[in-house]
């Protein structure tokens, strides 16, 4: 009985800014998984492949998993709120997978994830590029709309529950 691997990662820095927790402890434990993952030989698939060629990417986990007849699978979507993380992706609503841009933040949280040792060399052991600006990114407004969004939906919710109405 043999037990197969694969690992579904993303740019540390994507992951980092959606953690919303300290760069610092991020990097140290991304880095120390990256380095478990190529240590012992797991095959790495990337989130950006998966969201460019679906069906590939999900046949090629099958046949690497040497589950039978993967190479004949589909990714089928049967949600019209797929989305691009475990949030709720800024708002990007779609009914097919899709890469979501990179947070926009604001200029010193660039430079902590710019410095960041663990999250440079991690990016560079799974072949992404470094650096925040390395690809595209919601702007500012983008960013703003949708944190106003979420602020007025959330009031939104609370005047309903106060109301006695839910739903």
């Amino acid at each position: 009985f043999c037990v197969k691997s694969v690992a579904f990662v993303r740019d540390g820095v994507d992951v980092a800014l959606s953690q919303g927790n300290s760069i610092k402890v991020f990097a140290d434990a991304y880095l120390d998984y990256i380095n478990f993952l190529v240590n012992q030989q797991v095959e790495i698939f990337k989130y950006e492949s998966f969201c460019d060629n679906p069906d590939v990417t999900f046949r090629s986990i099958g046949e690497s998993l040497e589950i039978p007849d993967s190479s004949s699978w589909v990714f089928l979507v049967d949600s019209d709120r797929v989305i691009g993380d475990t949030n709720i992706s800024r708002g990007n609503m779609k009914s097919t997978v899709f890469k979501i841009k990179r947070k926009y933040i604001l200029p010193f949280v660039r430079s902590e994830i710019d410095g960041s040792e663990g999250i440079s060399h991690a990016n560079r052991l799974l072949g992404y590029p470094i650096g925040y600006e390395s690809t595209e990114r919601d702007s500012i407004l983008e960013t703003f709309t949708f944190w106003i969004s979420k602020k007025v939906k959330k009031v939104g919710v609370m005047m309903k529950f106060k109301d006695g109405v839910l739903g």
